[in-house]
């Protein structure tokens, strides 16, 4: 007679065993005693797995059990098959346009529901998941995404789909209209939006409507098992759920748990059965202590993540990537900087009006009045509120817990770096200032010290102070919080880390403000590529800003 019978009962997997076999029987994870000496667990393929691995031929399988647990293991290789196709057909009009490796990621995230869309950063996550839920026929999609990528896709929608998308910005009660209108297809929020306290900044009725789909970008930002937005993404319902993460598991494979558990909460449900089977845990003297992945069960770990995750790198579906990839992050002011700049710009353009247009010496100075309005108004005694500061301190933060190291950020205004070194400094974040302040020879030692840094870190400097003589080609991103007006100057810091001994892609953020000299200045950097001249480039931005505050 068998020592241990695993079989099904109310979506349960339950194990019946001797006394002296129950020892193993804990060792299932998720394990939760019965009456009558049994056991039960999540309904998980990996479980039984476990088990079989503690019992060995022990353990037997009733009829309907092994039935389930065979149709498990074709779902796993079937979805790991169609992960590994080279093309796919996908019945979309634009599906022409997509890569070959983008349409089987389509494919494979429309057929597994809910999963993980875990592509290396550059490959089109965002183009995959939006033609995932039109594939779906969506009518009701929430898209979740850091504060400095909402218009992004609201830019993406616009650009790939046909559905109707709107972002909830600005005070409670336009963000509370967003989210009820009924009219909108695609809505998208800000994971803050998530939490379910509305003091706390929350929207509850997020996580209490019936969606058709839900996409997390960026979605390693839900690993925080404790974040109040965690929980409101527990609670939102919705048969699609994409989470796009370009790094689902930074360090440890523990990390990767929450978003399991919010893909499969009654599949994924103890976070230490999981840790204590995939991953080496030591008792220290400070308590459990994570070091790394249990090589023995790796495979199965592997195995458990076929049906749920997809993973391509660069590398292997993209060769033909260029080494430079660059992404603009439009954001949008608010609050009091937002009324600073605005009445800043307006009172420029009464004085342009009344023939400054023919002062040079009053167009660079006005001009570098906004661009110091936009860094930040306190360093024109405005009020000390930026939205580009917390935009590169999200993205910063984002880039870190991904598992990069090295950022560079380059500014404009020496005061501008001063503000937000003391920004990182209250953050915590290890960091070094160049300016032009600063001697050649300790410059020198500052960038061998960013160089060699094994911990996450930054180098905060001025984009011309920055632009010469720095060879960082360990570090493969650069955020610009603000642009030299010369196309040239943002070139060379380009390529201080874009090296001819360069083997990874680099990777440039444009941190530009919506309807304001920020976006005139990108548009004339792009269209006069070949200027050189500061104040040329000054007037082109100056006519730009006219007819953009006339129309």
């Amino acid at each position: 007679m068998a020592r241990a019978v695993l079989s099904i009962n109310r979506k349960r997997l339950r194990l019946e065993c001797s006394v002296t076999d129950r020892v193993k029987a804990t060792r299932g994870m998720g394990a939760s005693p019965v009456k009558g000496g049994a056991y039960t667990y999540p309904l998980d393929e990996v479980v039984v797995l476990v088990l079989k691995h503690h019992f060995g031929d022990d353990l037997v399988m009733t009829p309907d059990c092994e039935l389930w647990f065979n149709e498990t293991q074709a779902t796993a290789k079937a979805m790991f098959e169609l992960a590994q196709l080279e093309d796919s057909k996908v019945p979309l009009k634009y599906a022409d346009v997509m890569k070959p490796y983008q349409r089987v990621g389509v494919n494979f995230a429309y057929q597994a529901e809910r999963c993980i869309i875990a592509d290396d950063r550059g490959l089109g996550k965002t183009f995959e998941a939006l033609a995932t839920v039109d594939l779906a026929q969506c009518n009701k999609v929430l898209v979740v995404a850091p504060g400095y990528l909402k218009y992004g896709w609201e830019r993406e929608v616009k650009k790939w789909t046909e559905f109707r998308a709107m972002v909830a910005d600005g005070e409670r009660n336009k963000r509370t209209a967003a989210i009820r209108r009924r009219d909108i297809e695609i809505l998208i929020v800000n994971y803050e939006m998530l939490r379910q306290k509305e003091a706390s900044g929350g929207y509850p009725e997020l996580s209490k409507t019936k969606w058709d789909a839900i996409i997390y970008d960026e979605a390693h930002r839900l690993k925080g098992r404790d974040s109040q937005w965690v929980e409101g993404a527990k609670r939102a319902d919705s048969r699609y759920a994409l989470l796009l993460t370009g790094n689902p598991i930074a360090n440890r494979p523990d990390e990767i748990w929450q978003l399991l558990n919010i893909l499969y909460p009654r599949k994924f449900t103890s976070y230490w059965a999981f840790v204590e089977y995939y991953c080496n845990v030591v008792d220290t003297f400070f308590g459990k202590e994570i070091q790394g992945v249990n090589r023995a069960h790796l495979a199965q770990l592997q195995f458990s993540l076929q049906p749920i995750m997809i993973r391509r790198l660069k590398a292997d579906v993209a060769p033909w990537l260029p080494q430079k990839i660059s992404k603009v992050i439009e954001v949008e002011l608010e609050g009091k900087q937002k009324s600073f700049y605005k009445r800043a710009e307006k009172e420029m353009v009464l004085e342009l009006k009344d023939g400054g247009l023919e002062v040079i010496d009053t167009i660079v100075a006005l001009n570098i009045r906004l661009q110091q309005a936009l860094a930040n108004p306190c360093i024109i005694g405005g009020p000390d509120e930026s939205i580009i500061e917390k935009t590169a301190l999200e993205l910063i933060q984002d880039l870190f817990s991904s598992g990069e190291k090295k950022i560079i950020v380059g500014m404009w205004f020496t005061q501008a770096v001063k503000h937000f070194s003391d920004i990182l400094t209250k953050h915590k974040i290890k960091h070094w200032s160049v300016t032009g302040e600063v001697a050649g020879h300790k410059r020198d030692a500052i960038v061998e010290e960013f160089k060699t840094c094994e911990q996450p870190c930054i180098l905060l400097g001025g984009i011309k102070a920055m632009s010469e003589g720095i060879n960082a080609d360990e570090c493969d991103h650069i955020i610009y919080m603000d642009k030299s007006w010369v196309p040239l100057d943002n070139e060379q810091l380009e390529d201080r880390i874009h090296r001819m001994t360069s083997t990874r892609i680099k990777n440039y953020y444009h941190i530009v403000v919506r309807g304001t000299i920020s976006a005139d200045r990108e548009e004339v950097l792009a269209e006069k590529t070949e200027m050189i001249d500061e104040v040329l480039s000054m007037k082109a931005v100056t006519l730009k800003m006219m007819q953009r505050y006339q129309s």
